[in-house]
């Protein structure tokens, strides 16, 4: 089966993505593909499938995900959808139980273990958007937008304390 792999390079700890490349040193590298830019791993995703890959992983945080999900969600019943934890906060993959451990991550991926999820979808006047875990607006996209990448690599999960108390005092009140 041809794989992809997606990668965010910015996504977790400079040893995160040491601990990475020793879990997937066996397979072949060609399958990898960098998303340096905002937009990029949506695009990568949609090539990948275009060129005939069945399995696609993604090796990012909840962001990487979403955005490789809303690139093919078209033709997301199509292919296998693996996801390697390197987030700070892998809420999508504590919900769906996919291990922490990269190396038991990747070999879960590689062996093509699937479960079945739900594709969720709001139509807006901007457009589709495609979720698996969850879609959140107010004080979660607000908090989000004030979390920047430096800030969860010093604070890891707790950036996200520090975001919200950050975002408590732009709380807007709607009737």
């Amino acid at each position: 089966m041809k794989t992809s792999l997606i990668l965010n390079p910015y996504a977790g700890s400079e040893d995160r993505r040491q601990e990475l490349q020793e879990a997937v040193l066996h397979f072949d590298r060609a399958f990898f593909l960098v998303a340096e830019n905002e937009g990029d791993a949506a695009r990568l995703a949609r090539e990948a499938i275009e060129k005939g890959c069945h399995r696609l992983l993604v090796a990012g945080g909840d962001g990487t995900i979403n955005e490789v999900l809303n690139g093919i969600a078209p033709q997301f019943g199509g292919i296998e959808f693996g996801i390697i934890p390197m987030g700070t906060g892998n809420d999508l993959c504590r919900t769906l139980n996919v291990p922490i451990e990269l190396d038991q991550a990747v070999a879960l991926a590689m062996k093509g273990h699937t479960i079945e999820a739900d594709l969720g979808k709001i139509t807006s006047p901007n457009g589709d958007y495609y979720f698996l875990n969850s879609s959140a607006s107010g004080f979660s996209a607000v908090l989000s937008e004030n979390l920047d990448g430096s800030t969860k690599s010093w604070w890891g999960s707790l950036a996200y304390i520090w975001g919200g108390l950050k975002t408590l005092p732009e709380l807007e009140v709607y009737a």
